[in-house]
């Protein structure tokens, strides 16, 4: 969804929600398409809630996210 003062131009800024569980630890990834996904620096936590929402950046062609649970934030 995108943030409050979203501009594609000069500020694609979105929250991004995910499904998760309390206590589980987990970090965004992103492609340009389905395939090749890397992870996202300085997008790891630990979900306090069942719901875990996190503000970034999105520059063009970053157009897919996933999380994946990782070993620790």
């Amino acid at each position: 969804m995108p943030a409050t003062g979203f501009n594609p131009g000069s500020n694609p800024l979105f929250d991004v929600t995910v499904s998760t569980f309390p206590g589980l630890s987990c970090v965004l990834q992103s492609s340009r398409t389905l395939t090749g996904f890397g992870d996202r620096p300085d997008t790891s936590f630990a979900a306090t809630n069942r719901r875990q929402t996190l503000r970034l950046l999105l520059e063009p062609g970053e157009g897919f996210l996933r999380a994946r649970r990782s070993t620790g934030p």
